[in-house]
């Protein structure tokens, strides 16, 4: 059960919707089916939830087939400017918490048969960070915002300043042929 603030004692609304929040955000999660598809072009198709993701976490560039440099860390004010400049220019756009989290829990049951999306979730031991940042931000905290943990799935808090990878995303359009 995560850390419900005392406040939550003498607010009983406040600790249910609180509650409520999770356990919706727990169960959209869930509910993929693992559908993905890597393009031609350097993008991952989520036919679930009718998304493109780009292949590559910020600061990498896709070349040859696979990913080329090094994952870039922004810190979350950082990432949100830079997915508002790409959503003006080419509707990509930072995920939300959900979209995420079920994006990845995809890649980590197809990396069993695909190697590819191993390199989405794997991390090195002590590699800093080991979590992408969502677009989610807190109930009523203005200090934090959601990201998911590369390697387990699984949604934290965490303050804006913190240095996390950026992964891309924006609505699927047409069909894309296949890889």
């Amino acid at each position: 059960m995560p850390y419900l603030n005392p406040y939550f004692r003498h607010q009983p609304y406040l600790k249910l919707s609180f509650i409520l929040l999770l356990a919706i955000s727990s169960h959209q999660a869930s509910a993929h089916n693992g559908e993905l598809s890597l393009l031609k072009d350097g993008v991952i198709k989520d036919e679930q939830q009718q998304l493109l993701w780009q292949a590559c976490p910020w600061g990498q560039t896709w070349q040859d087939s696979q990913c080329k440099g090094s994952r870039q860390a922004l810190d979350w004010t950082e990432a949100m400017r830079l997915s508002n400049e790409q959503t003006n220019q080419t509707d990509w756009r930072l995920p939300t918490q959900p979209e995420l989290k079920n994006f990845l829990k995809a890649a980590a049951s197809q990396a069993k048969i695909n190697s590819w999306y191993r390199y989405l979730i794997k991390t090195e031991p002590g590699e800093q960070p080991n979590f992408y940042w969502s677009s989610t931000i807190g109930n009523g905290y203005q200090t934090g915002a959601w990201g998911i943990q590369a390697d387990t799935q699984s949604g934290h808090f965490y303050f804006r300043s913190t240095p996390g990878w950026v992964l891309m995303v924006k609505q699927t359009l047409e069909k894309t042929p296949k890889l």
